[in-house]
């Protein structure tokens, strides 16, 4: 059997369904919240720290001048906000044992 390259959202939310005994959608209400609370946290500049597993924190969102050399003029320009994960070291340990 071919080993996965990666895993959906709702291949995890099937095994925890089995695993725990509840049906699909409830877990699914429950992981989209999961997601929800995370990305609504890190919206609002708010570091996301899940304990043994990771560090989820935003980058950018500032303005910053740059020189444009065709018209010789000191412009700013926004950087993008972008979402960092930061591995715990439980998680590298797991990954590395």
């Amino acid at each position: 059997m071919k080993k996965k390259s990666k895993i959906l959202k709702r291949d995890i939310i099937k095994e925890i369904a089995k695993s725990i005994d509840l049906p699909e959608y409830k877990i699914e209400e429950v992981v989209n919240e999961f997601i929800s609370e995370i990305a609504g946290n890190l919206s609002e500049g708010i570091d996301v720290e899940i304990s043994k597993f990771g560090k989820f924190s935003i980058s950018g969102g500032y303005e910053k001048p740059v020189y444009n050399i065709n018209n010789k003029t000191t412009e700013i320009s926004k950087i993008s906000k972008s979402a960092k994960f930061y591995s715990a070291s439980a998680l590298l340990r797991l990954l590395n044992s």
